[in-house]
């Protein structure tokens, strides 16, 4: 046995059954283990990881995190196991993912990790496109690119070498919940030990929400990142942390803007202030800040125009 699938979840009922058997029905001819590990559920997750039986490895553990569940899964691999492959709870994969990704690191033995586009879907699992990655980022990056910008790996699609997990440090578990940012800090320090290698075919079924709610609902751990990767990287990181302020600074003017049409000066001005403080120089969320004490009349025509503008960016 060479590989061991982990699936963190915290009460993921309506969807973790989906992940559990999307890896036990692999077309993978070595045989894998599929660990899933329960982060202190409060609903029915228990009963439905219960009803694999022994097809799989259940770690019950108290709410500590996705790092932390990530990094108990990993613990509990049996001792022959060559690759963890990471698979969230409300993702699953395509039939041929796991026999894609590990025959790319059997290939390159200098890789530390392999990972994969993803085929975005709906609550309802239905496409919302037919990939995930922009034209310039359809290739494995360098230690340069990944503190550049935010580089398009999710966890779901990656498979990492036992080994090299445990040197980099496995995952930080000072990042708590959902509050993101833990994977891009492991692939920094993954990537400082080797290669990653990129399929650039969609193998994993990804849930995705719209683009701004799906980075706001990462602003908890921004700071912690922000501060590691200042600690580790110096100088060297300040084109990704802009990058990423930048971001959040686009969804959170949008999210004034859409709080601003309904009539909602107050959500508004905090969404244009929160914007302010990720980029305190930037005109436009200023000038937006202000339009929120101007007549409703004013505001319907500046803003419509405004939120067309920023929905693009963002």
């Amino acid at each position: 046995m060479r590989v061991a699938v982990i699936i963190p979840v915290f009460n993921g009922a309506s969807t973790v059954g989906a992940a559990i058997k999307s890896a036990l029905d692999q077309r993978f001819d070595d045989s894998h283990e599929v660990i899933a590990v329960d982060d202190g559920s409060t609903d029915a997750t228990p009963d439905v990881l219960a009803s694999f039986g022994a097809s799989i490895k259940v770690v019950t553990q108290p709410n500590a995190g996705l790092s932390a569940a990530r990094n108990a899964g990993a613990h509990a691999a049996s001792t022959a196991i060559e690759y963890l492959a990471l698979l969230d709870a409300d993702d699953s994969w395509l039939p041929e993912k796991l026999a894609g990704t590990v025959a790319a690191l059997d290939h390159d033995r200098g890789a530390v990790l392999a990972y994969t586009d993803v085929l975005p879907v709906d609550d309802d699992g239905e496409p919302a496109s037919s990939s995930l990655m922009p034209p310039r980022e359809r290739h494995a990056p360098s230690m340069d690119d990944l503190l550049r910008k935010w580089w398009p790996i999710i966890p779901s699609t990656v498979v990492v070498r036992r080994e090299a997990f445990a040197r980099c440090g496995r995952f930080c578990e000072d990042f708590r919940a959902a509050g993101g940012h833990e994977d891009v800090d492991f692939w920094l320090r993954l990537r400082e030990l080797g290669d990653f290698v990129y399929i650039d075919h969609p193998l994993v079924k990804y849930r995705v929400n719209p683009a701004g709610d799906q980075m706001l609902k990462y602003q908890t751990n921004f700071a912690l990142f922000s501060r590691r990767v200042t600690e580790r990287y110096g100088r060297r990181g300040d084109p990704l942390l802009h990058s990423m302020r930048h971001g959040y600074a686009t969804a959170l003017s949008y999210q004034g803007l859409l709080a601003l049409d309904r009539g909602d000066r107050a959500v508004a001005r905090r969404a244009f202030l929160d914007a302010l403080a990720y980029e305190p120089l930037h005109l436009k969320s200023a000038l937006r800040f202000a339009r929120t004490f101007l007549p409703s009349a004013a505001n319907r025509v500046l803003t419509s125009g405004s939120r067309r503008r920023t929905r693009r960016q963002a």
